[in-house]
C-alpha cells in the first residue's frame, strides 16, 4: 500500500525461530512417548497376556513359607480385617454425628477414611480367603461367593 513489500523470507525465519524456542517436534515427540507409555501401563489385555501364572502351592515353595507360617498369616489378616472394620464404621458413624452437627467438612474427611478403611477391609478379606481355599483365585471369584466376605 505505501509502497512496502512483505519479505517473506523474514516471517518463515520468525516463525522457524519461534518453533525452535517453543520446541514443537520435540513436544509432539514427547506426546507420542508418553501415548505409548499409557497404553502399555493402561492397558490391560497386555498386562495379562505377560501375567505370570502359579498355583498357591508354587508361590508357598518360592517363598519357603510353612504351614505354621501360613496360619500365622491368615490369623493376621483376619485380625486386621476386624480392626479395619471398626475403624470403618467408626468412621461412618463419626460423619453421620458431624452431618447432623453441621461440620460438613469434617463429615467429608471421615467418609474418606471410610473409603479407605473399607478399601483394606476388602484386602484383607480377599487375602484370607484366597489362603483359607489355597488357591490364587481372582477378585471375582472371592466376590461372587458372598459368604466368605467376613473371614472367622
Amino acid at each position: 500500500m505505501f509502497g512496502f513489500k512483505k519479505d517473506r523470507s523474514v516471517k518463515e525465519k520468525k516463525e522457524g525461530y519461534f518453533s525452535r524456542i517453543i520446541g514443537f517436534k520435540r513436544i509432539g515427540s514427547n506426546v507420542d512417548s508418553i501415548k505409548t507409555i499409557a497404553s502399555y501401563t493402561l492397558s490391560p489385555a497386555r498386562r495379562i497376556s505377560e501375567a505370570k501364572v502359579e498355583t498357591f502351592d508354587e508361590a508357598v515353595k518360592r517363598h519357603n513359607v510353612s504351614d505354621h507360617d501360613i496360619a500365622k498369616i491368615l490369623r493376621n489378616f483376619n485380625i486386621n480385617f476386624l480392626v479395619f472394620l471398626f475403624f470403618f464404621s467408626a468412621c461412618l458413624l463419626g460423619s453421620v454425628y458431624n452431618l447432623n452437627e453441621g461440620n460438613k467438612l469434617s463429615a467429608i474427611a471421615m467418609i474418606s477414611i471410610a473409603f479407605i478403611c473399607f478399601t483394606l477391609c476388602v484386602k484383607f478379606s480377599f487375602r484370607a480367603y484366597q489362603i483359607r481355599i489355597r488357591e490364587l483365585c481372582d477378585f471375582k471369584k472371592w466376590f461372587e461367593n458372598k459368604r466368605e466376605w467376613i473371614p472367622y
